[in-house]
């Protein structure tokens, strides 16, 4: 083996290992159009996030930062996963399979912004749930960390769902948010 290929291996080797360490999981995989649903053995959680940050041109600057994420904490297992949603904008929705069990909220996140957060959700084994709508408004005085309010839109998900993903003909359960 070669310095270069060496020199490589041991970057992916301490870069590997820096992740376990850390503690970072994947990302749920997300639903997408063309997947097919097997309530038998998959769950999926459906959820919509909207930031609200009261200024046009600082939405538009935090848009280029990627999508939005929320860290979760699935309580069985104890693993941190990351739930992403589908666009790069401040009004995103996210369709993640994942293990049914209890979750708790840890963060949402919008490129190097923030919002910590303490709530929960429950996801049942080969149910479709909705986790409702989160909106993240800014504080007073550009205090980002600002309000968090949670709609229940079921009725609203529940169609767009139902546009987006026509093979699956079960409907969606209702999960809303419970903040501590």
């Amino acid at each position: 083996m070669n310095a270069k290929a060496a020199y490589a291996m041991r970057t992916c080797v301490f870069l590997w290992s820096a992740l376990l360490i850390a503690g970072c999981t994947w990302p749920f995989p997300s639903l997408h159009p063309s997947d097919s649903f097997d309530a038998n053995r998959q769950s999926v959680v459906v959820g919509h996030l909207i930031i609200d940050w009261r200024s046009v041109q600082f939405q538009e600057a935090v848009d280029r930062y990627g999508k939005m994420t929320l860290s979760v904490i699935h309580e069985p297992s104890g693993a941190e996963h990351s739930i992403v949603c589908e666009d790069k904008g401040l009004d995103s929705r996210f369709f993640a399979l994942l293990p049914p069990g209890k979750y708790r909220l840890v963060k949402w996140m919008k490129g190097k912004y923030f919002r910590n957060m303490y709530g929960s959700f429950e996801v049942g084994r080969g149910k479709i749930s909705d986790i409702g709508t989160l909106k993240w408004f800014r504080g007073a005085f550009d205090r980002m960390h600002g309000s968090l309010f949670i709609d229940d839109r079921q009725e609203e998900e529940a169609r767009h769902f139902k546009a987006r993903f026509p093979k699956i003909a079960q409907g969606l359960d209702k999960s809303i948010v419970h903040l501590d």
